[in-house]
């Protein structure tokens, strides 16, 4: 029978993160054990971890076993303020699983990035293809080497960084929701969320008491009895029905009350709505109004006229007068005409009888004309008496119709269109515009009434077509509850088919191991492709990238085998010439710059005098910390400087009396310096055999020269000399330069 292939905790890790900034465990079949003193961190490490990484909470509450809110994951991420002064820090914390019984690993983590007193941005990622934190696939950027602890830096990856760098070989979230779905569908494969959920509960329930003093069995049995499954949907179904019939009929219940409610106000002033008939007499009273206005402006028109005439009247009365004064004379004259000449006065005579009958025609109509415009007087006189009394019976039914009309408005909901009028009339009271705005105005509220009326015998029938559409609903929910439920029961049968396929790759991987061993890019590839099968590609394409890699195999195998035979071929030709070299190099002494000839001719007269010396490149090696970058910029800063072939003498002195002549040569007269950093930091001392040299000689020349960081042309010191192994450059008394 063959055995479940479970997965099984394999490393975890922790990278820039509380104290850590590398460092990984290991698990033994699933199972590790932190020992350490108190205070060591056991219990943050194991908190850090579990859950966290299981459904991505981090609240303070996950963080502490005894359910408190002290410990913040912030706090961990920055440190203590006084200790580590961090104000922004991006962390790692991740946790592999591996297959028990075959080389398939999975990887899941969760990325943080803390601000001090600001927000913690969360992302999580899962890692599918094989890679293998710390082996193949970094959290972090390779950086410069730090001169302080000699060690290269680290920068995090950003969020961004990240999801380039996983790709296609995994997924990289921002929710911890997300990250908590993911974890359980590639791990755990619960049906649904929330019993996931509950599996974190009981992790942490059944945590707190292994820290506890008064762990007793009924305890785990509580914590094991508060776990039980919940009742499924299908035993709650009736009694959710139920209720849920209940909670709807008491809703309808409400809202039938409610709409009674409201007909019922809106019947009120339905009923009252015809009064808005009123209006119309309203504006009857405006047109008397007008009449009244009109009746005045004649009455003032016709007033004037009769002055005029009455003007005019006493005009010709004084005009009548002076005719009959005028008369009397021509009488009188005609009279003495007479008297004198009987045919002149007689024709003056008629003539003046003439006159004095128009002038009294004349006076006769004026008369007639001045009567009838004293009638006309009293006539418009009664008119507006009449207009005065209409108007005063018209105002007191206006008021009377604005209470009613005030009333109304108020019933309608007409209040603002009512008011606004109201105070348009009472501003300009003869305006006819401004009645038919409010005419239109009540006629458009009329209308809006109306309409509501309708829409509400439309609510009735929708409601009725509501309830039949909900129970369709219900029936279609409960259809599309089971589709779902088909759905996702598809997608898991699918996503456990292509899980139990990808582990048969991997079993079947494992079993060809010694045979067909596949590199680990090829396996990834591999992965990637059985993870996405159905979405671009197909079982055979996942067979024919086994078969590439079967191919390229063996052509690496073929290669191999020639390059081993030529190889053969070779060493068997240059034995015997590697054997000479080798016996060669073990006899060569170290070589030789070229020199002056008369510093070879110093040379050979110290070792005729026999005083000990040596060059500087002879006594020394660097140390195995120095990096070869460091190595190289040292030895050309020394040669540019001319130093390696400098000579070491004991004690820094040179007894030239022993010598014949002058010494073509450069000796080093050592002044160690003391608490400085030095080129004895970067060499150590190899004293040559029996050539009078000691350890000592050697450490108090390497001693004298200091080494600065960085080293500017205007750089100077008391020894007026230094270099630096950083920049390549150097400082030679008045001399700066910078080796190539």
């Amino acid at each position: 029978m063959e055995t479940i292939n479970k997965w099984k905790m394999n490393r975890t890790g922790l990278f820039n993160f509380w104290y850590y900034d590398e460092q990984i465990y290991s698990f033994a079949n699933g199972k590790m054990l932190l020992r350490g003193s108190n205070g060591s961190g056991k219990s943050v490490t194991m908190q850090s971890l579990i859950t966290v990484l299981l459904d991505g909470r981090k609240s303070p509450d996950r963080l502490d076993p005894f359910g408190s809110t002290a410990r913040r994951m912030e706090d961990y991420l920055l440190g203590e303020k006084e200790i580590m002064n961090n104000e922004e820090r991006t962390g790692y914390l991740f946790l592999e699983y591996k297959r028990a019984n075959t080389e398939q690993y999975l990887t899941t983590g969760i990325g943080l990035q803390a601000k001090r007193n600001g927000k913690t941005d969360f992302w999580g990622f899962i890692i599918t293809d094989n890679r293998r934190i710390g082996i193949d696939f970094l959290l972090y950027q390779k950086a410069s080497y730090n001169e302080e602890t000699g060690k290269q830096q680290k920068i995090p990856l950003t969020r961004i960084q990240l999801e380039k760098q996983v790709g296609d070989g995994g997924q990289v979230v921002r929710g911890q929701g997300e990250y908590m779905k993911l974890v359980n569908q590639y791990l755990f494969g619960f049906e649904n969320i929330s019993a996931y959920e509950d599996l974190m509960k009981l992790l942490i329930q059944l945590r707190s008491p292994k820290l506890s003093k008064e762990f007793k069995p009924t305890t785990i049995y509580g914590i094991l009895s508060g776990a039980l499954p919940p009742l499924t949907d299908g035993e709650l179904r009736p009694l959710s029905d139920t209720i849920e019939s209940m909670e709807q009929i008491e809703r309808q219940i409400k809202q039938f009350t409610k709409d009674r409610d409201a007909l019922k106000k809106v019947v009120e002033k339905y009923d009252r709505y015809n009064q808005l008939q009123l209006l119309e007499k309203t504006e009857g009273f405006l047109g008397a109004k007008k009449q009244e206005e009109d009746a005045r402006q004649a009455f003032e028109n016709q007033r004037k006229t009769l002055a005029q005439l009455e003007k005019k009247s006493i005009e010709l009365k004084e005009e009548h007068q002076a005719r009959v004064l005028e008369q009397k004379v021509l009488e009188e004259e005609q009279k003495s005409l007479m008297k004198h000449d009987g045919y002149i006065a007689a024709e003056e005579k008629a003539n003046l009888l003439q006159e004095k009958d128009e002038t009294e025609k004349k006076l006769e109509g004026k008369g007639r004309q001045v009567d009838g415009l004293t009638l006309k007087e009293r006539q418009l006189e009664d008119q507006v008496q009449e207009t005065k009394e209409k108007h005063v019976f018209l105002q007191m039914e206006i008021k009377e119709q604005e209470e009613n009309l005030e009333e109304l408005a108020e019933a309608v909901d007409f209040t603002e269109g009512h008011g606004m009028a109201k105070n348009s009339l009472q501003e300009q009271p003869t305006e006819r515009k401004v009645m038919e705005l409010w005419q239109q105005e009540a006629r458009n509220h009329q209308s809006w009434l109306t309409s509501l009326l309708k829409k509400i015998q439309k609510v009735e029938s929708y409601k009725q077509k509501a309830e039949h559409a909900k129970k369709e609903w219900d029936e279609a929910l409960k259809d599309r509850d089971e589709q779902a439920k088909v759905v996702s029961q598809s997608e898991e049968s699918f996503f456990l088919e292509r899980e139990g396929y990808l582990e048969e790759v991997y079993r079947w991987i494992s079993a060809r191991e010694g045979v067909f061993p596949l590199k680990e890019e090829e396996i990834s590839v591999i992965a990637k492709g059985v993870q996405q099968f159905y979405e671009g590609t197909s079982r055979e394409d996942v067979r024919n990238q086994i078969e590439e890699a079967y191919r390229k195999h063996i052509i690496l195998l073929k290669n191999e085998e020639n390059d081993w035979l030529q190889q053969r071929k070779q060493n068997t030709s240059q034995w015997d010439d590697t054997k000479e070299e080798l016996q060669q190099w073990k006899e060569k002494k170290d070589p030789e710059p070229p020199r002056h000839p008369d510093v070879e001719m110093a040379r050979q007269a110290l070792q005729e005098a026999g005083i000990p010396h040596v060059p500087l490149y002879g006594a020394v090696e660097f140390m195995e910390e120095v990096s070869p970058g460091k190595r190289e910029r040292i030895e050309s800063v020394l040669m540019d400087m001319n130093f390696l072939d400098g000579l070491i003498v004991p004690g820094g002195e040179l007894d030239e009396k022993r010598l014949s002549g002058p010494l073509y040569d450069r000796v080093f007269r050592p002044a160690p310096l003391i608490m400085a950093h030095t080129l004895a930091d970067y060499l150590k001392p190899t004293p040559p055999v029996e050539k009078g040299i000691t350890e000592s000689d050697i450490m108090a020349v390497l001693a004298s020269i200091p080494v600065e960081d960085v080293l500017s042309p205007t750089f100077s010191n008391e020894e007026g000399i230094a270099l630096s192994v950083e920049q390549g450059s150097y400082t030679l008394s008045l001399l700066h330069g910078t080796a190539p």
